[in-house]
């Protein structure tokens, strides 16, 4: 098995796991409403899941390491981010719960793309040794 998708597989999990308690607290408990700062940091750390996600899968298809693959990279993971915030304004239109900020929106497309962006600097900085 490709070294580089498990090692990228493995952050992927480390960072899911817990990305995964914070968002059911802040659903149950309501804490979305409560602390602004809640909805960055789900949507930051899920950047970095996905970032770790699309590398993995890049690796395992033989799609990683050609002259494009970084804007291919950065592409699919906008698409991914920007996927996520259609389905929520789809849910809050055949499930209205209060008013829909397009201001938010924008906001967790740029807090997405930032912790995707630290999920590259990760894997550059300290990343995979094949070694």
């Amino acid at each position: 098995m490709n070294s580089l998708y498990l090692w990228a597989l493995k952050r992927a999990g480390a960072i899911m796991v817990p990305l995964f308690v914070l968002n059911w607290i802040g659903v149950t408990y309501s804490i979305y409403g409560v602390l602004w700062w809640w909805d960055v940091m789900t949507h930051f750390l899920g950047g970095i899941f996905i970032g770790f996600f699309v590398l993995a899968l890049a690796a395992r298809t033989g799609c990683f390491g050609g002259s494009h693959w970084l804007r291919d990279w950065m592409l699919i993971c906008l698409a991914i981010f920007v996927g996520w915030e259609l389905y929520e304004i789809a849910i809050n239109i055949l499930i209205p719960v209060g008013s829909f900020d397009y201001v938010d929106t924008l906001h967790d497309i740029v807090n997405d793309s930032l912790g995707g962006l630290v999920a590259y600097h990760w894997y550059k900085q300290f990343g995979f040794n094949s070694k």
